[in-house]
């Protein structure tokens, strides 16, 4: 049987990416709000109206930003939504939850101001450093259960964040692609163009 079926958007273009679920039956959803202008799409003041609900950034960025909703177990609900980005092109792809209700997400940004916070290495921009032709920046945060940012860090190279998963310790792991090389890598890069990455 159909349990709930909904729509969540605002005025311009709205994808989700990924989506957990916890224990309770609440759905954590992530994805990506606004216009691209790889597509020559511009819709800042129609993505500003994206439904926010106690948020973390209650202001549209930019171009395009991340976005973090959380639905009730019915699903007729919009328990928590935000923002999560600059003033350029940013996206989550990823979400997870650990057991004390902390929310973990990962992406891609080209945002020098994309929101940082206790980071391992700041974001460039957009800026390459090593021509790889995405120019994108690899990114994770953390939410406490309280919806507080803990840290939000991005890695220096050319790639972008898929996937994330949290284990009960708060330990994060991330995997993705990137055309540049990982510090501390254990796997030397193929030579290709794209290798996929883990990061714990």
């Amino acid at each position: 049987a159909l349990v709930y079926s909904t729509y969540l958007g605002g005025g311009c273009n709205e994808l989700g990416h990924g989506i957990a679920v916890d224990r309770s039956g609440y759905a954590y959803v992530a994805g990506e709000t606004g216009g691209d202008p790889v597509f020559n799409q511009t819709c800042a003041a129609a993505a500003a109206t994206f439904p926010t609900v106690n948020a973390l950034q209650s202001a549209f960025g930019g171009v395009l930003d991340g976005f973090i909703a959380v639905l009730s177990p019915a699903g007729n609900e919009l328990v928590y939504s935000t923002y999560l980005g600059g003033s350029g092109r940013d996206r989550i792809n990823g979400i997870a939850i650990d057991s004390a209700g902390s929310i973990y997400v990962a992406g891609e940004t080209r945002s020098a101001n994309f929101p940082a916070l206790n980071a391992i290495e700041s974001c460039r921009g957009g800026v390459s450093t090593d021509n790889h032709p995405t120019n994108n920046d690899p990114f994770v945060a953390k939410l406490s259960p309280g919806r507080a940012l803990v840290y939000s860090t991005c890695f220096a190279l050319s790639g972008s964040a898929h996937g994330i998963a949290a284990d009960d310790s708060g330990h994060a792991y991330v995997t993705g692609e990137s055309g540049s090389r990982l510090p501390g890598c254990v796997i030397p890069p193929s030579g290709g163009l794209r290798d996929a990455f883990v990061v714990k």
